[in-house]
This record gives structure tokens, sequence and C-alpha cells, in this order.
């Protein structure tokens, strides 16, 4: 969470007192962070998409009454690792190619045909 004014006080306490674990962050680090939104966006719709996962994050949270459970880094690098080779299937299929798995048995078998 990051600070703006006193305006981040009320629900920094109250997600505190629910037992959830809560950051407050330098804003200028997370402006720095490599691979971020902005870069992919433009700073107001990264701000605007990262306010609402945010905000549905903490609604749904709150509503089912279930507890933050952090993935962990692995867990995201695997997901991003998904969707980079679905983009590039995607991307290769256009251009007319097939990827198939780095696998020598594989490999062999296909150009055996």
């Amino acid at each position: 969470m990051e600070s703006t004014g006193v305006y981040w006080i009320p629900l920094f306490e109250m997600l505190e007192a629910r037992g959830l674990k809560v950051y407050l962050v330098n804003s200028w680090h997370l402006k720095h962070v490599p691979g971020r939104k902005q870069a992919q966006l433009g700073p107001m719709q990264a701000l605007v998409a990262t306010a609402y996962k945010i905000a549905w994050t903490v609604y749904y949270m709150l509503k089912n009454r279930v507890q933050y459970h952090d993935i962990g880094a692995e867990a995201y690098e695997k997901k991003q690792q998904k969707r980079e080779l679905a983009y590039l299937k995607e991307k290769a299929a256009r251009l007319g190619f097939d990827l198939l798995p780095h696998d020598p048995a594989v490999a062999q078998a296909v150009a055996l045909g």
C-alpha cells in the first residue's frame, strides 16, 4: 500500500485488524520495478488496472471471509512462462509453423516422419 496523505490509514488498520500483513511502500520504488504494467499500458491505464485488481481482491476476501494466500514468485513465474509460450505458439501458427517440445526423442520421431 502506498501512503497518500492520511487516506491510507483506515484501510491499513482495517486490513491489519483482520490479520492481513500490510506493507507501506515508497512509491518511487514501485515506479522503478522492471516489467511493470506502465510499460505496457501507459501510466493512467496501469494505475486503474492495478487499483481495480487490488479493490476486487480486498472485496472478495472481505465478502467471503478468506485469508490472503500468497502463491509466491515461483508460481507467478510458471504462470508467466505459460502465457509467453501460448503467445509464441499463436504467433508461430499465424506464420505457418508448429512449435514442438525440445526433446531429442520427439525431434527424431518428427524428423523421421
